[in-house]
């Protein structure tokens, strides 16, 4: 009989981590989706409400720069708060924003709409991945952040396919409607599976000078980024969000080292593999957004395709990582996370060197394109959710919230940067063809390169070990285990 109760209640454990894998990945693929889903929407938006291109950019700016600014107070109010109230308040608010936007009679309800959404997703995001950890041991950690990994990175990539279809059949409100009937199924799931937890100095008054110094000074620098392009990256503008952050940021992380209840803890950075992952993370990132965002403009100026053609132009990649994330996040709990994740990115490495050397101005999807998708489909699986597997790996439970807007921030910056910099590259050029496209494929190939490198010299050997109180510790392949 005793016997019979303790596997009955082992699999309750289980089917508890599985839900809350279930919900946490459905939030995460809107929040993730959102990121670049309206930029199909804005030819429609503009026809709706006759503005200008300038004025509709802040549609996809004022989200960008939302979510990225409040990561940090988002993970901490988590921490403090619980993170299952954090994260129902935050699908709560998506939901009343996705309506308001998918109603809005003008531009300002549908940019204001687009700014609340932005909070709803900082609030879910960190909280999501600090619900979901404590679920699953140490040994399949690493499989459910593949899980949770691989479908934010389908809910990104497969973004553009998705708004498309939904613009055309629908028009452009669909593509904040369809967020409903999933936050809607998240939420009443949550509030009677999740299981709250919080920071252990949950009590403890964080630093309420550094939140308005992270948010103006990350929020800037977004600003200044998105924008650099058609302000000019030498108007005063430009350069002024710069300077801001330049003044701002290191004042706040002085501040955060030496306030005794700081909004960012900087003992996280102790950690090498949070350290080195998130360098090699934001290297990754930046040369993947840089291609992924520009490469239905390819598809469209330079073969001739229609948006829908070139949507699914990019579904491979995306459909690799989601299949292969789950089962590369396996096998890292097996072997560890430092060859697998390098692996992946050399892979996505050679992926864009291929469309650098064979694609032409003539259309051949399967010669010059389809081998490239597989190979970055294979980067995709290990450089997102396997390298965040990595990165999260040796943090401490008390850190959970905490590291995970730090990580989400870090990965908002570095995906700003790299699109900042392929469409720069691409709009500096005279001409249509492949020769600007080119530049941006070598540069992604150099900059996963520089990433796997990082991976396979500085990330630490071995895989992550629970001390004896609780935490995983960083140990060396040489370690006693």
């Amino acid at each position: 009989m005793q016997q019979t109760v303790s596997v009955d209640a082992t699999d309750r454990v289980e089917a508890r981590a599985w839900h809350t894998l279930f919900i946490t990945s459905v939030s995460i693929f809107l929040v993730a989706m959102d990121v670049t889903i309206v930029s199909v929407a804005l030819p429609g938006i503009a026809r709706s409400f006759h503005e200008s291109s300038s004025t509709l950019s802040w549609v996809f700016t004022a989200y960008n720069i939302t979510f990225a600014g409040l990561l940090l107070l988002a993970g901490k109010l988590g921490d403090r708060w619980g993170r299952k109230p954090a994260f129902l308040w935050g699908l709560g608010l998506f939901a009343v924003a996705s309506l308001l936007a998918a109603i809005a009679p003008n531009v300002d309800v549908l940019i204001g709409a687009r700014v609340l959404q932005a909070v709803g997703s900082a609030l879910i995001y960190p909280a999501s991945l600090a619900l979901l950890l404590p679920e699953f041991p140490l040994s399949r950690r690493s499989m459910a952040i593949g899980v949770w990994g691989g479908i934010a990175g389908m809910g990104g990539a497969l973004a553009p396919t998705l708004g498309a279809l939904l613009v055309d059949w629908f028009g452009w409100r669909a593509v904040f409607f369809i967020n409903l009937p999933f936050v809607v199924t998240a939420a009443a799931f949550g509030l009677s599976i999740l299981r709250d937890s919080k920071g252990d100095r949950a009590d403890e008054r964080f630093d309420p000078v550094a939140v308005p110094l992270a948010a103006v000074a990350i929020g800037v620098l977004v600003l200044g980024v998105v924008q650099g392009q058609s302000w000019g990256w030498g108007s005063g503008r430009t350069i002024a969000c710069f300077a801001v952050t330049a003044i701002l940021l290191p004042i706040f992380v002085v501040r955060s080292a030496r306030h005794p209840a700081p909004l960012l803890d900087l003992d996280l950075f102790r950690l090498r593999s949070f350290t080195v992952g998130n360098l090699a993370q934001a290297l990754y990132v930046g040369s993947c957004f840089g291609w992924l965002v520009l490469m239905p403009s390819f598809f469209v100026n330079v073969w001739g395709w229609g948006p829908l053609a070139a949507g699914f132009g990019l579904a491979p990649a995306a459909t690799i990582g989601a299949i292969l994330s789950p089962f590369a996040g396996r096998l890292a709990d097996r072997v560890g996370h430092r060859w697998l994740v390098a692996g992946g990115m050399l892979a996505s490495s050679v992926g864009t060197a291929w469309w650098a050397l064979s694609v032409g101005p003539r259309a051949d999807y399967p010669r010059d394109i389809l081998p490239g998708m597989i190979l970055t489909g294979l980067g995709i699986t290990s450089g997102f959710a396997t390298l965040t597997g990595a990165l999260m790996s040796r943090v401490p439970q008390r850190f959970y919230s905490m590291a995970g807007a730090s990580r989400s921030t870090i990965f908002q910056l570095a995906s700003a940067i790299g699109i900042a910099v392929a469409i720069t590259v691409v709009d500096s050029a005279s001409g249509i063809g492949p020769r600007p496209f080119r530049e941006v494929w070598w540069i992604a190939s150099a900059c996963a390169i520089a990433a796997a490198t990082i991976m396979l010299v500085a990330f630490p050997r071995g895989r992550a070990v629970r001390t004896a109180d609780g935490p995983p510790a960083e140990v060396t392949a040489g370690s006693a285990h």
